[in-house]
């Protein structure tokens, strides 16, 4: 997975190749953070068909070897009342979903309670460092996805539940170790950026990025698949890059990222 850094804050794009691996691992990195937030979306919906927030003790989404899994347990803590996995293959996602209650294992009890130690550390440390939105627009949404065996990353994205905006900015990336030790905090945006889109309208929506922040982020890629794509039927974004000069063009179609000198 690639980070955004303030080692590429200069005019000259890096060489092609190189280029084009950067590009590559922020489109993986930004398809699997949109399938752990989609899982969560689609899960969501049906945990409400049958029960109530009362009814909800906490949640894990975890993922490994292509498979995302999204779990909710009772408030006990002792049960798994619902739970959606999801493959993802060449040919799409193949969905299982799993509505009889079962007992939770103790794998994923201690992972859901490593999960809301580690939200409870996060704020304890960034809270100063996280803006606060209106809360109209939404509530922030924590993902969890493994870099390796070390270092899972958390990733902080602001949820939107008011229509006619995509949502980027107001993200976070947050490494931390096997020992629940933060290594790395940072900002993907400096601050939330709330696109009007009008449905039906054809556009391709854009932003631009500072110097410390030049290529496209995976966050961007997401916020772009779970709103402009799924909801309003959009095929590309743009990002308007002042480190570089340029922009660069995400195309859906071809899972592709276009760059443009300027």
């Amino acid at each position: 997975m690639a980070c955004v850094s303030s080692l590429w804050a200069q005019k000259n794009l890096p060489p092609l190749d190189q280029l084009a691996r950067i590009n590559d691992s922020i489109i993986a990195e930004g398809h699997n953070l949109y399938f752990s937030e989609k899982i969560n979306w689609v899960a969501t919906d049906y945990l409400f068909e049958k029960y109530t927030e009362e009814d909800v003790g906490g949640s894990l989404t975890s993922f490994q070897d292509s498979l995302f899994s999204c779990i909710f347990c009772d408030k006990k803590m002792e049960n798994c009342i619902l739970e959606l996995r999801w493959r993802v293959t060449n040919d799409g996602i193949q969905e299982m979903k799993i509505d009889s209650p079962r007992a939770l294992t103790q794998k994923e009890k201690d992972e859901i309670e490593r999960k809301n130690r580690l939200v409870l550390k996060i704020f304890e440390f960034y809270s100063d460092s996280i803006a606060s939105i209106q809360p109209e627009y939404g509530q922030l949404n924590f993902d969890f996805l493994p870099v390796n065996e070390n270092i899972t990353r958390v990733y902080i994205l602001q949820g939107i539940t008011l229509e006619g905006i995509l949502p980027w900015g107001n993200d976070y990336g947050i490494d931390i170790d096997k020992d629940e030790n933060i290594v790395r905090f940072w900002k993907y945006h400096r601050s939330f950026i709330p696109v009007q889109i009008e449905a039906g309208k054809e556009g391709i929506p854009m932003h631009s990025h500072l110097e410390d922040n030049p290529f496209i982020t995976p966050t961007d890629i997401c916020n772009f698949l779970l709103y402009g794509r799924d909801i309003y039927k959009m095929n590309s974004f743009v990002v308007l890059s002042n480190a570089f000069n340029c922009s660069f063009m995400y195309m859906d179609s071809s899972k592709t990222i276009v760059t443009t000198q300027h």
